[in-house]
């Protein structure tokens, strides 16, 4: 066998045994409170047990929205924040306090929920603890 056909064989064989491939696996803390698996493309590493990150595609932001809450009500969620025109929303049960955020970049969808540890903390703030938008200001 000439020796560049060695070498691609190795790199053949380095690429599939990677373990470097996407996560699609929910974890169980967050797969316990329906979050949808239908789309998804990528579990985020930044995701821990304070926040759950994924790419889904397939889906339009209002839609994956849609989805999170129909899981967050049926597991006894309430939603009780509602910002930036429904991109950004707040969901309680009891003490438990979940932010829930999608970011579009093109035909990806970001879905984000997390606990106060786990959120953008101006975010959690605006929808748990009375921060209020004011008017925009130009900064020089």
């Amino acid at each position: 066998m000439p020796n560049h056909l060695g070498r691609i064989l190795v790199l053949c064989v380095l690429s599939a045994c990677s373990t470097k491939r996407p996560n699609k696996i929910i974890p169980e803390q967050w797969a316990t409170l329906g979050l949808p698996a239908n789309g998804l493309e990528l579990v985020r590493p930044e995701t821990d047990r304070d926040r759950f990150s994924a790419d889904y595609r397939g889906c339009t932001a209002e839609q994956l929205l849609s989805r999170v809450e129909t899981a967050l009500v049926d597991h006894g969620y309430q939603q009780t924040c509602n910002q930036f025109e429904g991109v950004v929303r707040g969901y309680t049960r009891d003490a438990s306090k979940l932010l829930v955020k999608v970011d579009s970049i093109g035909p990806v969808q970001t879905l984000t929920v997390g606990n106060e540890r786990g959120s953008d903390g101006l975010l959690f703030n605006l929808c748990f603890k009375g921060y209020q938008l004011g008017d925009s200001k130009r900064v020089k």
